[in-house]
């Protein structure tokens, strides 16, 4: 019995330690007094940081850095912005909503819970030309421009920032606006074949709508007069990507050109409104009857872009003449402001761009400036902006 009394205690005795243990481990957890953060840290200097860095044939900039001083070794994440004269001022807009005053920094795509990271040249040389307001390849100086970096290590939602450094980069004229993929209907059932000559895209190239709620997805319901042929091309005024007839001219099948051929042309044999499906990366495209109600969607006689980006406001062309015309075709130049389509006098906008699609109750598309191949689909709203 005492060596069950004996062995009995040991076991509760250990039991105990256990559990001191556990408390004793919990009180030592670190935790970060969000209220006594240090008040920087150390970026290093790169390598070459003296050197001109050609940005267009690089493919990253390497950084690296000593974590802050929080006490102990926390998992913090990391990010850097970019600033061509060291200060780091917000963007600042008017009560539409439209930039009035650019921001005085980027922020780099990425990020990093290492004290190192390769951040993209490519992102690292869009950010340049957009905080230095580049809207041409003329403006883009030859000779080397420096640029300030700096991190930012972000802990429990709190930010410590670090010096900034300097390096000098060779950047190169990129478009700052992000077109997402699409596809483009041209032909005689269209408005005309489109030139094949690599120039942007005009009113003989019409884009599909960008879906609203499925990635990748593309449509287009037009009406399109029989016996008159078409073709879906991917990039404007080039037929190297394009879509025809699998079978020579029908729609029941189509073919995606390769090294084997293309297809034909569409044509359908009954005049109506098709829609036209598919999905960008996949060979899924089909194109089938519908119908569109005129009574409950009207054919207008007149859309005008209209708005504090244009001197003046512009009228858009009909990009069809068979008598159900719903899409709206225009080039116009722009400044920074907005834009709205007024149809028959009832405007539609939204506040997005390049593309969206617009209503009636939206304060206008906040437009950057530049020239623009503009088309707007009165039947489902969409709009597309297009650098000319």
């Amino acid at each position: 019995m005492k060596a069950i009394k004996l062995i009995s205690g040991l076991m509760i005795a250990a039991v105990a330690t256990v559990f001191t243990a556990c408390d004793s481990d919990r009180d030592w957890n670190p935790v970060i007094d969000t209220n006594n953060l240090p008040a920087t840290f150390k970026l290093n200097t790169p390598a070459y940081s003296t050197q001109n860095l050609d940005l267009e044939s690089s493919s990253s900039l390497h950084f690296t850095w000593s974590q802050p001083a929080y006490g102990y070794p926390a998992v913090a994440t990391y990010t850097q912005q970019i600033s061509l004269t060291d200060k780091w001022e917000e963007a600042e807009y008017n009560a539409e909503g439209v930039e009035t005053k650019a921001a005085t920094y980027y922020t780099l795509s990425g990020s990093s819970t290492v004290v190192s990271r390769d951040v993209d040249a490519k992102d690292f040389n869009k950010g340049v030309v957009k905080i230095a307001g580049w809207e041409e390849e003329s403006a883009v100086p030859t000779d080397a421009q420096t640029v300030y970096v700096r991190c930012i290590s972000t802990l429990a939602g709190k930010q410590v920032v670090s010096n900034s450094v300097t390096v000098k980069v060779l950047p190169y004229y990129v478009s700052l606006i992000d077109y997402p993929e699409t596809w483009y209907l041209t032909g005689e059932g269209i408005n005309g074949w489109m030139a094949g000559d690599n120039t942007p895209a005009n009113a003989k190239t019409l884009p599909l709508d960008i879906d609203k709620e499925t990635a990748g997805k593309r449509t287009k319901t037009i009406y399109i007069e029989a016996g008159k042929g078409f073709k879906i091309v991917n990039v404007p005024n080039n037929w190297d990507k394009q879509i025809g007839s699998g079978d020579g001219s029908s729609i029941a099948t189509v073919r995606y050109k390769d090294d084997s051929g293309e297809g034909g042309d569409f044509k359908v044999t009954e005049s109506g409104y098709y829609k036209v499906t598919l999905t960008v990366g996949k060979k899924d495209c089909e194109i089938k009857a519908s119908k569109v109600d005129e009574a409950a969607n009207p054919i207008h006689s007149k859309v005008v872009l209209t708005g504090s980006a244009l001197a003046g406001d512009v009228e858009m062309t009909a990009c069809s003449t068979n008598g159900h015309n719903h899409i709206w075709y225009a080039e116009v130049t722009a400044t920074k402001g907005l834009l709205k389509f007024k149809v028959d006098g009832t405007e539609y906008s939204n506040g997005n761009f390049p593309y969206g699609y617009a209503s009636k109750a939206s304060a206008g598309i906040k437009v950057v400036k530049g020239t623009f191949a503009v088309y707007y689909d009165d039947l489902s709203g969409c709009y597309q902006f297009y650098a000319k």
